[in-house]
């Protein structure tokens, strides 16, 4: 559960650290503070939806961490559409500066990037960009280029189905359909013989209706 706008968890740089590393890690997003009556800071935060959709990503792959140099770590998750998320994570108490190590993000080079919570595009950056983390902190890329839907995939970016899942899928609608069928072809045969027979039932109910009631002594 987060514990963003909670006493303790309501200072802004920790809000976005505790909802980045949520983010990466695939976690659920159950809010834990009194919707009521917290901050617009303390909303944005929440509410941020390119945020929000690394965590909803439909791979579900969870991220970790890559490296660390000294108080700053480093974590990458990998996304559905080839794209890399990457948090720069300060667990000092004043503001740092660091940079991006692209060999332990498996990057070959310069790359686009997003910053999510400055939300704006950073063009291409390399392992000589600089960035500042507040105390406590974190910063938030989105990088690379988004991988067209049509593109062959990596297998390395495609979470694979089991072959378990795929046969209880295929078997679990063979039998579906079969008693589908299986039904209409009962509900069919009842209707025709109730066509058939639907005068001989009237003839009976009449016959029956007219009959002299039983009465008791």
């Amino acid at each position: 559960m987060l514990e963003i706008g909670n006493p303790g968890m309501d200072e802004p740089a920790m809000e976005r650290t505790h909802m980045s590393l949520w983010a990466v890690l695939a976690a659920p997003l159950i809010a834990g503070n009194d919707l009521s009556t917290m901050n617009a800071e303390t909303r944005t935060v929440l509410t941020n939806l390119e945020v929000l959709a690394i965590d909803q990503d439909p791979l579900g792959a969870q991220g970790h961490r890559v490296a660390q140099h000294g108080p700053v770590q480093l974590w990458r998750r990998q996304l559905a559409d080839g794209t890399l998320p990457v948090g720069l994570f300060n667990t000092f108490d004043h503001p740092l500066d660091a940079t991006l190590d692209f060999k332990a993000l498996e990057l070959p080079g310069a790359a686009p990037a997003r910053d999510l919570w400055q939300r704006r595009s950073l063009g291409n950056i390399d392992s000589h960009r600089v960035f500042q983390i507040p105390g406590h902190g974190a910063v938030m890329l989105k990088s690379g280029t988004p991988a067209s839907p049509r593109a062959t995939k990596n297998p390395r970016q495609v979470q694979r189905r089991p072959y378990l899942a795929v046969l209880s899928d295929w078997f679990g609608r063979r039998v579906v359909m079969g008693w589908s069928n299986r039904y209409r072809s009962l509900r069919k045969k009842a209707d025709n013989y109730v066509d058939k027979h639907r005068q001989v039932v009237i003839d009976k109910m009449a016959t029956c209706s007219s009959a002299r009631p039983w009465k008791s002594k």
